[in-house]
């Protein structure tokens, strides 16, 4: 339950980013992933430029915390 509670924290932040102007197609990405390392390992894969470095950071922070 705990896993599955930070991996939702990760994408409510990633979401929130993403309506102040992020890319469009990251939350499709992220819904599918299966484990916070897929998660992260979506995040870096992808073309985000200004935002990238601010989502992988969340991303990581939330990996600390389990």
């Amino acid at each position: 339950d705990d896993f599955v509670g930070h991996r939702r924290y990760s994408i409510r932040q990633i979401n929130s980013a993403s309506e102040q102007g992020s890319v469009k197609n990251i939350t499709i990405e992220l819904n599918e992933a299966t484990s916070i390392l897929d998660l992260i390992g979506s995040v870096r894969q992808s073309t985000i430029s200004a935002h990238h470095d601010k989502l992988v950071r969340v991303l990581n922070c939330s990996l600390r915390l389990m």
